[in-house]
């Protein structure tokens, strides 16, 4: 593994595996380049407590999102699975172009800002989705002459 190709500075992701064959190239730093789009900087590579601050509120978040969706799609029963499953189809479809066009912490940082939204929803569908299958019982109808229960 050494630096990557066109990245420079402190901030620059310091990955590339080089395989010899392009293809394999692309299909083996794919899912890196997401991996660290989506959750850096990573705790590795931090460099003050700005960093950490990123880290804690901004990359934990991506990394919850994505727990909470996997978790409701292999849950064996629910509602909105469709909904969930598309949403998380989008947001890596976006992570993978995202992921090849940023090399660097800061502007991985910048660029998956726009993925809050897709995030939130997602989220929010999961909760939802769990909250449904409650059932909230009915009150009791009070007859005329008859005590309370």
């Amino acid at each position: 593994m050494g630096a990557a190709p066109y990245a420079a500075g402190g901030a620059a992701y310091s990955f590339y595996v080089e395989t010899g064959i392009p293809i394999f190239n692309f299909i083996v730093n794919t899912p890196i380049r997401m991996v660290y789009l989506l959750l850096s900087p990573l705790p590795m590579y931090w460099r003050g407590f700005g960093d950490m601050l990123a880290f804690a509120f901004s990359s934990l978040f991506f990394g919850y999102s994505y727990y909470i969706a996997v978790k409701t799609l292999l849950k064996p029963s629910g509602q909105h699975k469709e909904v969930v499953a598309m949403l998380l189809l989008a947001s890596l479809f976006s992570a993978f172009v995202f992921g090849w066009g940023v090399s660097n912490a800061g502007t991985a940082m910048r660029h998956r800002d726009k993925f809050y939204l897709q995030h939130m929803m997602m989220i929010a569908i999961c909760y939802v989705k769990d909250y449904a299958a409650v059932k909230v019982p009915r009150p009791i109808a009070v007859v005329k002459g008859e005590p309370a229960i």
